[in-house]
């Protein structure tokens, strides 16, 4: 399903390529050929610098790249997608199950040793007709509490990593616009970036081997009372913790990085991380590439690395090449019973990277799919080679899985409706169109605010230290008042009418794709045509088979009374 989400995708990255050179000039000189002053994070000193507003030519054309017509029609083209991905995955899935025999509910009402175990209570079950262990609802409602809320505060932990990677970006440019050249303070915002987006991907790697094992642990202290209410509760509580890992920081840049900057804020805090004049599509698009090729790099490295590394540090033991097989495979890794978790979870946080932030990043699908055709072989070996032989057990299909997908799928559409309309400028430049009679000329400034260097602090008395006020003054990114209005620095009444537009847009999207999808779903059912055929037909043989059989035991025995009624006929002839 990826191939053509994939194809769709780099064909609308080169549209907009294309559209860059000849289409989109227009947005691009009113950003190259303007000389307007931005506001630095700094406030005072020699070093402090304000850049022009041409010195991010560069990157204006990388966000037009991305923020333009064929974006919206990718993201209501994926939105599309995980619909009929979702239908037909449970086609295949329940076609699956009639080829392999395992359809059947997976009614798992045996008690688990564990829960016998630590459960004090006894109640009488009427369905078994003898007393069986129990756990009371105060109990319960405490356990659950402590686990739930130890997951909360491991997500309170990812949400102050992402503010705390904002405070640092923060620090070390207002550092780097003191002591660089203005030359040089120009690639300042995309090294950042970068250097962010790799701090991430280590957080992320090391916080999953983390919460795994806490995951279990807090079960053991929920005590489920049968198996399969213990392995959706791992699930679960896995996916929530891996949904905050993977996806805290893309969710901050898309809706949360630029939106509280004021120019009065000290410079030390979160709300003067900034997008640039630009806007947050490309720190969001750049976040969302490095979390998926180089998180996916470095775990098949890994993979492949460092157990062909760990026997040169170990000492030498037997040789392998005289010990039987099974003891060979003895001391490979075990197969515990959620080895394939992980797999799962990889491969449910790339669908929601693929669909979530799409309009970002439309090669998404793309990166996926060489990821996967790479991994599909990464994870084969490391199955065959590395682990010991897995006991199988019958399933009636991914479980829990098809949840998160559906979830997944129904969240992805309104998340691409508010970066469509938040985080990307396509509706703006619709309004302000609509508002100046069709031209785009002078979006760029009318999308920025003047703020006067003079009134930071209000106690440095900064207004004595120049004349001039032209060099004091500065734009940053923002829909407020001048500071000679009445209403300085407050926001003003187009940044409500844009944004009030902007909800609207949001609406309509997310109502108008949900319907289609709903219709959509409708006309796909979930099983096949002629796997229903098969069922019926089936179904009509196993009854008749049924039924022939009870005529040949209803035959037998009338034959049989017959006979016996023969036999005492010919004794009382005797």
């Amino acid at each position: 399903m990826l191939i053509p989400a994939a194809v769709v995708g780099l064909v609308c990255s080169m549209i907009s390529f294309v559209q860059l050179s000849f289409v989109q000039k227009q947005r691009t000189n009113e950003i190259c050929t303007s000389d307007l002053a931005i506001c630095p994070i700094c406030r005072t000193g020699d070093g402090c610098v304000r850049l022009p507003l041409n010195s991010f030519c560069t990157y204006a054309k990388i966000s037009i790249v991305f923020d333009n017509k064929e974006t919206v029609f990718f993201a209501v083209f994926m939105s599309f997608w995980a619909t009929l991905f979702t239908k037909l995955w449970q086609r295949v899935e329940n076609t699956l199950k009639i080829q392999w025999n395992v359809e059947f509910e997976n009614m798992d009402t045996k008690l688990r040793l564990e829960y016998k175990e630590k459960s004090t209570h006894k109640t009488w079950s009427y369905v078994y007709e003898r007393p069986q262990p129990y756990t009371p609802i105060s109990t319960k409602a405490f356990y659950l509490t402590i686990s739930y809320g130890a997951c909360i505060s491991m997500i309170m932990i990812v949400v102050l990593f992402v503010f705390g990677l904002a405070i640092f970006r923060v620090i070390i440019t207002d550092l780097i616009q003191r002591k660089w050249t203005p030359s040089q303070q120009v690639h300042v915002f995309f090294i950042l970036i970068l250097t962010s987006a790799c701090i991430q991907v280590i957080f992320v790697k090391l916080f999953a081997n983390i919460y795994r094992p806490i995951s279990e642990w807090l079960t053991n202290l929920e005590n489920p009372s049968t198996q399969s209410g213990y392995d959706s509760s791992v699930i679960t509580k896995r996916y929530i913790l891996a949904f905050a890992n993977n996806y805290a920081p893309l969710f901050y840049m898309a809706f949360l990085m630029d939106r509280f900057y004021s120019p009065d804020d000290p410079p030390n805090s979160f709300q003067a991380d900034r997008c640039g004049p630009t806007g947050c599509l490309m720190p969001l698009c750049i976040q969302l590439c490095f979390l998926m090729l180089l998180k996916s790099f470095v775990g098949n490295i890994l993979t492949l690395i460092v157990p062909k590394l760990k026997p040169r540090f170990q000492k030498k033991g037997t040789n392998n090449t005289n010990r039987p097989q099974w003891e060979r495979e003895f001391d490979l890794r075990p197969s515990k019973r959620y080895l394939l978790t992980k797999e799962f979870m990889e491969m449910i946080i790339q669908y929601g990277f693929v669909t979530f932030f799409v309009a970002a990043f439309p090669l998404a699908p793309l990166c996926a799919l060489i990821n996967n055709c790479l991994e599909l072989r990464l994870d084969a070996y490391k199955l065959v080679t590395r682990h010991r032989r897995p006991v199988p057990r019958r399933d009636s299909g991914i479980g829990p899985w098809n949840n998160i997908l559906t979830l997944i799928t129904h969240l992805s559409v309104a998340t691409n409706a508010f970066v469509l309309a938040f985080t990307s400028d396509f509706v703006a430049r619709i309004v302000y169109r609509f508002a100046k009679n069709e031209t785009l000329v002078g979006y760029i400034k009318g999308t920025m605010s003047l703020y006067d260097m003079a009134d930071y602090g209000r106690t440095l008395q900064a207004k004595s230290l120049t004349s001039n006020r032209s060099s004091r003054m500065c734009y940053y990114k923002a829909l407020r008042y001048p500071p000679d209005h009445p209403k300085e620095y407050q926001p003003s009444d187009y940044f409500y009418y844009e944004a009030g537009m902007r909800l609207l847009c949001v609406i309509v999207f997310e109502h108008v794709v949900m319907i289609t999808n709903g219709v959509l779903a409708y006309f796909i059912p979930s099983v096949p045509q002629n796997v229903k055929e098969m069922l019926h037909h089936e179904r009509t043989q196993k009854f008749e088979l049924q039924m022939k059989m009870k005529s040949d035991v209803r035959r037998r025995k009338w034959r049989k009374v017959e006979k016996n009624k023969g036999v005492e006929k010919n004794a009382t002839a005797v």
